[in-house]
């Protein structure tokens, strides 16, 4: 609307300007060829430029730690008491060791505020051939959300490390009707656009069950949904093998987003690494989302030859692209939606190509570690990030709840006090996930003082140190519930 006052205060007529595809029609017609002109003359033919070349400092490294150690010297050298600087010290380590502080002023939640009763979500089920479909009637504001998980147990394990970058290349696949281009348009057109992830996930009931596959997911409004189902039965009946400088192409993106990642968080991927070898599902989260990943991706990107991950990726597709391996849908929508959603979801499920399979998408497996064991990882970031895991209860166990209530409580309680305003970190916490029990912080210099805080750093620093503050805080978490 802001837009719009300009015009209007001048005369003109503000609705003109909402009439954007007249606007863009003028001046396809009215300035033809006018912009290949000017980029011609201004910026290719441009004699008058300047040339920027940006070349690497071996050394940027060594003078950063120079700076950064004479501005220490200086800051050091302009204190005149350093004796008061002390006692300032003290004092605001007494004052943050005070239990007791004065919260009323902020604004909270009582326990009597949360309802006792909880609303279920009505969901109802149909079957597509072997393919089970959740349904659930949502206020989603003429929205459709669709979800399909295809089961990975019947593929070899020397392709599992390869899916997430089938996930990555599988927005970038060509069909035998059009090229890449076009089916990225078609789904940007009609949909929010195709995603396709590792899935992982623990057993409610028991932590050496886990659950493997890859999650495709997309969304789009009512109208459209015919079409995104048309797009969906074009990718898995009629998909066409990925060429090798594509794929470069996409391999090099990959590599980059998740060295880059490293960085940003850090902290996740310790989690990870330290939960691995813990409960089956967690060796396979870090080997789709861990440095396991990480590592895997630029070791492929190395490689001249990119012919063995296109026949892989192809091998994978074929498996993961049918009926075989389809297992579960679910949809959200709208109730007057609901009906038209439901004949698409069938004629989509019915159309793939494949043997349709019951196999269920659980496994079994060991947990690789007995014992405590410590890992160090070393990368070119000048921050430190810092996990510790316990495997604990699945979800069924009636201690589930009573762990995640702790984790939120250690974090806002005592994690974020001791790590976060003591030390200086960024930020620390702990976080209960697939039965595994976690503590982490991220860029925090001092790496040896946050293991020992993680849980008391006035308690032993034995392997059982845990334990003690667990059952301590466990026993009035009880009363709690």
């Amino acid at each position: 609307m802001m837009a719009l006052i300009s015009p209007w205060i001048h005369n003109g007529n503000p609705t003109d300007f909402l009439l954007v595809k007249r606007n863009i029609k003028n001046i396809k017609g009215e300035c033809k060829g006018f912009w290949a002109e000017c980029v011609k003359n201004h910026l290719m033919n441009n004699s008058h430029h300047l040339t920027l070349v940006m070349q690497m400092n071996e050394l940027y490294r060594e003078n950063m730690m120079i700076k950064e150690k004479a501005k220490n010297k200086e800051a050091l050298s302009s204190v005149l008491d350093c004796e008061q600087l002390y006692r300032n010290g003290i004092k605001l380590n007494q004052d943050q060791d005070q239990s007791h502080r004065n919260v009323h002023c902020l604004p909270s939640l009582q326990v009597s505020d949360v309802s006792r009763c909880s609303h279920p979500v009505c969901v109802h089920h149909e079957f597509a051939g072997s393919v089970c479909v959740q349904y659930s009637e949502q206020p989603t504001n003429n929205i459709t959300y669709f979800q399909a998980l295809s089961g990975i147990n019947h593929l070899p394990e020397e392709l599992k490390i390869y899916i997430p970058l089938f996930g990555a290349a599988i927005t970038q696949f060509r069909t035998e009707m059009f090229d890449h281009r076009q089916f990225s348009e078609l789904w940007e057109l009609h949909t929010s656009g195709i995603t396709a992830e590792a899935f992982t996930s623990a057993h409610y009931k028991s932590l050496l069950t886990y659950e493997q596959g890859v999650l495709f997911s997309s969304y789009c409004l009512n109208d459209n949904v015919s079409s995104m189902f048309n797009l969906w039965e074009e990718l898995f009946c009629r998909y066409l093998p990925i060429d090798e400088q594509k794929l470069r192409t996409i391999i090099n993106m990959a590599a980059n987003k998740a060295t880059m990642s490293v960085t940003d968080a850090g902290h996740m991927y310790a989690m990870r690494s330290a939960s691995n070898g813990l409960t089956p599902a967690a060796n396979l989260s870090e080997m789709f989302f861990g440095l396991t990943q990480v590592r895997f991706l630029n070791d492929v990107r190395e490689k001249s030859d990119l012919s063995d991950a296109v026949m892989k990726l192809n091998k994978i597709a074929k498996l993961l692209l049918s009926s075989q391996s389809l297992r579960r849908c679910a949809v959200n929508t709208t109730s007057n939606a609901l009906p038209m959603v439901s004949d698409d979801v069938k004629r989509f499920l019915l159309s793939l190509p494949g043997i349709p399979s019951d196999v269920s998408t659980l496994s079994e497996g060991t947990v690789c570690v007995k014992t405590e064991y410590r890992k160090d990882f070393k990368n070119d970031s000048p921050v430190n990030y810092a996990a510790k895991c316990f495997k604990t209860a699945p979800y069924s166990h009636e201690d589930s709840t009573r762990l995640e209530v702790l984790s939120k409580l250690l974090t806002m309680k005592y994690l974020h006090k001791e790590i976060r305003e003591k030390g200086g970190a960024y930020g620390a916490g702990a976080i209960f996930r697939d039965g595994i029990f976690s503590f982490f912080s991220y860029r925090f210099v001092k790496l040896t003082v946050t293991v020992s805080a993680h849980v008391y750093n006035r308690i032993t620093r034995s392997r059982a140190y845990f334990y003690f503050p667990f059952y301590r805080i466990f026993i009035s978490i009880t009363h709690i519930l």
